[in-house]
């Protein structure tokens, strides 16, 4: 609404208010007096009647009769009665017509302003004895409908005075909009214009009130036109910096989420239907970044993106994306490319980076963890990114620096895992911690000969009430071949899907504990040899080797029978870290293993402290 409208209303409201105030004022006004004229002509008339009927010759029932039927005729009074000294009613006249169909005062009139006045009452009497006493209420009939035609009247009026007000309202209205029109909006249509406004048009204000507000506006306007220019230059700046990463000049997470979105829209054309994103994270940003200056690690970090960008180029990929996520993540989207063209472009990718990698004050030098997976066009944004995120996840925990590949169908069978985050993870964990959902499942250990040699696997049991169609983290019904419609006593999650986000949320050691102590609890129940995988993660955290040495303790087992498989990652990049945890557990009679020694032959220098039982390649 219109700052002239809210004006009107307030003023029309005001004027209103006053108006049927004075209405009212003027009609109460009118009742009073008429209420009073009522109230004294029933006075008189009784005392008149009175005094005629206390005369000796008026003492006749006849006469007294035929005075108060003479009174009641006149037509101006509701009731006349003659009392006697008891009370009793002596000669009554009441006016019992029904109300006129023509009279002016309609009923709510009447009942919303009622004319108020009482019975008039005087004596009869016979010299000092009193006779009795006379009763007069006054007709109040032609009162009200005198009243009646007061309130029409002045309502009238104030009806009149209302039309002309409005009249005259709306012809102030269109005056001043068209004030206003000349002296503002002209003048303000002329920024938005940025055209120079003619001399007549810049010329004084017909209104004393608006000849500053005019001053300013033009000041504004040659401001505008001075500056322009150099707006539209700075927008055009912001809007490529919108979509730029401002250190390594790469797109930015917007820009490539936009281009993602894009690519996921089905719009008939079958070549760039599918395609592929990889996702490259620095795991030790944090502790380069304590190594190295600002300066020096935003340079690394422009260094990183132009070889990324170099190595696209150098395989002719004129449709990939590069973009920097956040200050870690950096993220190639494929598009209309399959799996054979993907791999050796991953690997090319990896292998620059590999090369680029800093020195850390432990020694070692820092890690990337790489993330792949696939999508068609029609899959979901979120989906596409959680199960990307999930790949990471595998990558980081998985104690080497290989590409973890998650793809679309691989997704699926997980029970739709990749939908859950973070926070689901953290409660799932956190609630199979203290409700001890987790168990031990063993399948013969593959690189045994022996028949009794386990692998065991951690897994969470699902809760009794949860139903496994309906959860998003339900998990091995699909591994271990069981149907949809079957019933089954019980499902499961496997470590392979939750361990890497328990990784990322630091509670992997909690975990291993907990397959720790199971183990020990499966070899008190059971006879055989177990394999227990433990995570590198896990074996870093402070305190870890200390709980896992004083579960082994407080437990009456055979250790001899239990074997920790190690990862030659881990042997080569934390070789002090496993030898300590080693030298911790062996004297309680836990063996050890060692897994993937053919992808990282560089371990051998490092298993002599060791003291291995077996090597797996």
């Amino acid at each position: 609404m219109s700052l002239l409208r809210y004006l009107l209303l307030s003023v029309t409201m005001a004027v209103v208010a006053i108006l049927a105030g004075a209405v009212w004022l003027s009609v109460d006004s009118a009742r009073h007096y008429l209420s009073t004229q009522l109230q004294a002509q029933s006075d008189s008339a009784a005392t008149s009647l009175a005094l005629t009927l206390s005369q000796p010759a008026n003492h006749d029932p006849v006469i007294q009769e035929l005075l108060v039927s003479a009174l009641f005729d006149t037509g101006q009074f509701h009731r006349v009665e003659l009392l006697d000294s008891a009370g009793n009613s002596l000669v009554q006249r009441v006016n019992t017509r029904p109300t006129e169909p023509f009279a002016a005062a309609p009923q709510w009139f009447s009942n919303s302003v009622p004319l108020r006045h009482s019975d008039s009452v005087a004596h009869v009497s016979d010299g000092w004895r009193q006779l009795g006493q006379v009763v007069v209420q006054a007709d109040a009939a032609h009162a009200r409908d005198t009243l009646w035609k007061n309130f029409l009247s002045m309502t009238m009026w104030v009806a009149a005075a209302g039309v002309l007000w409005a009249c005259l309202v709306v012809m102030l209205m269109r005056w001043l909009r068209r004030a206003l029109r000349t002296d503002v909006e002209e003048r303000v249509a002329g920024i938005l214009s940025q055209q120079p406004q003619p001399a007549e048009s810049r010329s004084r204000s017909r209104f004393a009130e608006l000849e500053g507000l005019s001053q300013t506006i033009d000041a504004v306007q040659k401001r505008v036109l001075a500056t322009s220019q150099e707006q539209h230059a700075r927008i055009e700046s912001l809007e490529f910096e919108l979509h730029q990463d401002e250190v390594t000049g790469l797109a930015n997470r917007r820009y490539f989420l936009n281009e993602l979105r894009k690519a996921l829209v089905p719009d008939g054309d079958a070549s760039n239907a599918t395609g592929h994103i990889l996702l490259f994270r620095q795991r030790d940003l944090a502790a380069i970044n304590t190594v190295m200056s600002r300066v020096h690690v935003d340079g690394w970090l422009r260094n990183v993106g132009d070889q990324l960008r170099a190595c696209l180029q150098a395989e002719h990929i004129k449709s990939a994306q590069l973009a920097r996520l956040n200050g870690s993540d950096f993220a190639v989207l494929l598009p209309g490319l399959d799996g054979p063209q993907v791999s050796p472009i991953a690997e090319q990718l990896k292998h620059r980076l590999a090369q680029l990698r800093v020195q850390l004050p432990s020694g070692q030098f820092c890690r990337w963890a790489v993330g792949l997976t696939d999508y068609e066009a029609g899959d979901g944004l979120a989906v596409v990114l959680g199960r990307l995120d999930q790949a990471l996840m595998a990558a980081e925990s998985a104690g080497h620096s290989d590409i973890e590949y998650l793809s679309r169908r691989d997704s699926a069978n997980q029970g739709g895992t990749q939908g859950a985050g973070e926070t689901q993870w953290r409660q799932l964990l956190q609630n199979a911690l203290i409700e001890q959902r987790f168990e031990l499942t063993v399948q013969p250990h593959q690189a045994s000969e022996a028949a009794q040699c386990f692998d065991a696997t951690l897994v969470i049991r699902q809760a009794a009430d949860t139903k496994a169609s309906a959860s998003p983290l339900s998990a091995l019904s699909a591994q271990r071949g069981e149907r949809a419609g079957d019933e089954q006593p019980a499902s499961y999650i496997s470590a392979f899907l939750f361990m890497p986000v328990a990784v990322r949320l630091g509670l992997s050691a909690v975990c291993d504990l907990r397959a720790i102590e199971l183990a020990g609890h499966w070899l008190q129940q059971n006879s055989g040899e177990l394999v227990l995988r433990v995570s590198l993660t896990s074996l870093l955290q402070d305190g870890f080797m200390n709980e896992a040495e004083q579960c082994l303790k407080a437990m009456d087992a055979d250790f001899s029978r239990l074997y920790i498989e190690l990862d030659a990652y881990g042997v080569t990049s934390h070789s002090e870290a496993l030898t300590q945890f080693v030298q911790r557990l062996s004297p309680l009679g836990v063996r050890f293993g060692l897994r993937r020694l053919v992808e990282h032959p560089t371990a051998l220098s490092h298993l002599q402290p060791l003291s291995l039982s077996y090597v797996r390649a």
